[in-house]
């Protein structure tokens, strides 16, 4: 599979060198792609997660213009907040500050039981298909899971 344009190319020039990269980039923006026809949060979020200084934020940040192109949409709303920070703010608010935008939430395992529960909860609304990306390093990311298996729709990504 090849990228769609050099744009796309250009992006991720950094990361295809990772064995097995490309394939997971592109499985990304197809899932995303669909994700975004029922216009909530439930489907299409994204995992990056790898160990300390690996280029997470920089993936990140190239994402976002590729998901947009792909949906054919302006450059968007985009939020980065520590998970800490996230901690104890009115998610809904945030939503909707940032529907059809994307909210990327750092060092995601940080994340408290009640805002994974409100966050879960608003992601079944419409978040005009606002894509939630979760980042952190494995081990956090692994413990993250565990600790949320029943919170649906962060389970509802595809992993980078």
């Amino acid at each position: 599979m090849l990228f769609r344009s050099d744009e796309e190319k250009q992006l991720f020039t950094y990361f295809v060198a990772v064995p097995g990269m490309k394939e997971q980039l592109l499985d990304v923006l197809c899932d995303v792609q669909t994700g975004a026809a029922d216009h909530t949060s439930q489907t299409g979020n994204v995992i990056v997660m790898g160990g300390r200084e690996t280029g997470k934020t920089r993936l990140i940040s190239s994402l976002i213009p590729a998901i947009c192109k792909e949906l054919n949409i302006e450059a968007s709303k985009v939020a980065y907040i520590f998970a800490e920070d996230l901690n104890g703010k009115n998610i809904a608010e945030i939503a909707s500050k940032l529907a059809g935008g994307f909210l990327v939430i750092e060092n995601a395992n940080q994340l408290s039981q009640e805002t994974a529960d409100e966050l879960d909860e608003v992601m079944n609304g419409n978040t005009k298909g606002m894509i939630v990306i979760l980042e952190d390093e494995k081990i956090g990311m692994r413990k993250l899971i565990r600790s949320e298996e029943h919170t649906s729709e962060l389970q509802s990504h595809h992993d980078l």
